[in-house]
């Protein structure tokens, strides 16, 4: 089963639960976890930025495009979020760039070009290491930033305002000859993006059981798709990547979706 039905049963099943919570765990430690190594935390907040300003550049009119700006700037803000978890001397700093890159969030949401693209310069500063503007390095709850519709859109072709992860997440599964070295380096991205919007999903799930739809089940799945997620990054970043294995992790992380797919669908 696909990624994009995976897509359609979480959007389904926070549509018949009530729509998602923005709560952290049971025990108050929330989702956030630090699974990015520094370069690839560079790389993702890069890309997501030049992303994000050729949106702007395309005008927020366009529900898509403002609703594309919206989210990656929420996935900026997890990144740094999570990079900060695992990086003491950088924590303030990653908190003033996830602080600013709500701000954008906020603006792209509201299709406010002028305050977004002002918002944009004030993320890419904090970025390059301006003043940390004393945001605090508790971890904040990004998930009142942005629905699960919303975060699920990274799945989702380009044209109808997504990332394509599904389609790399496929190509990398169904890839028949060897893995280039751009094959695994846009693995590797795959693999982070997933584990990320994990963090996410953890708690926007149902608040309450309803028949098979389970919370646990869905707190697990989540869960799961976090670590296979990693695995499968690590699998596809290391010094000689195996084909056969990462092509074996990047199933595990397919199936996962399957899974869940498969209760939580209507």
């Amino acid at each position: 089963m696909s990624l994009r039905r995976f897509v359609i049963a979480s959007v389904f099943a926070a549509a018949v639960c009530g729509g998602p919570p923005a709560t952290a765990r049971p025990d108050g430690a929330g989702p956030w976890k630090s699974v990015l190594p520094d370069a690839e935390y560079a790389r993702l907040v890069g890309d997501e930025l030049k992303l994000i300003r050729a949106t702007l550049d395309k005008g927020l009119a366009d529900k898509k495009n403002a609703t594309k700006a919206k989210v990656s700037a929420v996935m900026v803000a997890a990144y740094a979020q999570t990079h900060a978890l695992g990086n003491a001397g950088s924590a303030k700093k990653d908190a003033a760039v996830r602080e600013r890159a709500v701000q954008l969030a906020k603006a792209a949401g509201d299709a406010d070009a002028d305050k977004a693209k002002k918002a944009l310069a004030d993320v890419e500063a904090a970025v390059k290491g301006g003043e940390d503007g004393g945001a605090s390095t508790t971890p904040a709850d990004l998930t009142r930033e942005l629905d699960l519709a919303d975060l699920m859109t990274q799945f989702k072709p380009e044209r109808g305002g997504g990332k394509e992860l599904e389609k790399k997440l496929k190509a990398v599964v169904q890839k028949r000859s060897a893995y280039t070295a751009d094959d695994l380096k846009q693995a590797v991205d795959v693999g982070y993006q997933s584990a990320i919007i994990a963090q996410f999903t953890e708690v926007m799930g149902p608040e309450t059981d309803s028949g098979a739809k389970k919370k646990s089940d869905w707190v697990k799945w989540s869960r799961e798709m976090g670590t296979l997620g990693v695995d499968a990054a690590k699998a596809a970043g290391g010094p000689k990547p195996d084909g056969k294995a990462v092509k074996e992790a990047f199933k595990k992380l397919d199936d996962n979706c399957a899974r869940c797919h498969a209760v939580f669908r209507d």
